[in-house]
């Protein structure tokens, strides 16, 4: 009987080691399961954050591009302000480009009244002031009273 009882025991614990071994394949295979789930994920996650550093890296080129555009536009811009401040000034220096003067070669020139010609450029706006205005508007109001004297006085001869 303690043979049998031996014999028993052994064959429950073989029988408890084989269910342990099952139990371990299964428990052994859930984490291979799972390795290979997250292994899969890393490497979707690291083959986003590739894309997402190559989607950054050509936004960054393009505001770059676009900076370095916008800056050289400045530059221009400023480089042609500054031209065109110097050919206000060298216009003005020259000869006067408002009030009668400008009327008056306004309208030999073929230039609108108010605009003057600078370089080229095409015709500028030129704003005079209310004071200046005032007098062109006294003046021209003369020169119409002298030309209707002119043909009064024509007329009487």
């Amino acid at each position: 009987t303690l043979f049998r009882s031996k014999g028993e025991e052994l064959s429950e614990a073989s029988v408890r080691l084989s269910l342990l071994e099952k139990k371990l394949d299964s428990a052994s295979r859930d984490a291979d399961d799972r390795v290979e789930k997250i292994q899969t994920k890393l490497e979707e996650t690291q083959s986003l954050l590739k894309k997402k550093e190559k989607e950054f890296e050509e936004t960054m080129d393009a505001l770059q591009a676009d900076i370095d555009q916008l800056e050289s536009e400045k530059l221009d811009l400023r480089q042609r302000l500054n031209n065109q401040s110097k050919q206000t000034i060298a216009g003005l220096r020259g000869a006067p480009s408002s009030g009668v003067a400008s009327i008056v070669s306004g309208i030999a020139g073929g230039v609108a009244t108010g605009q003057v010609m600078l370089g080229g450029s095409g015709p500028v706006q030129v704003k005079d002031s209310p004071l200046l205005l005032q007098k062109i508007e006294a003046l021209q109001l003369s020169i119409k009273h002298l030309k209707h004297e002119n043909n009064r006085l024509k007329a009487s001869q």
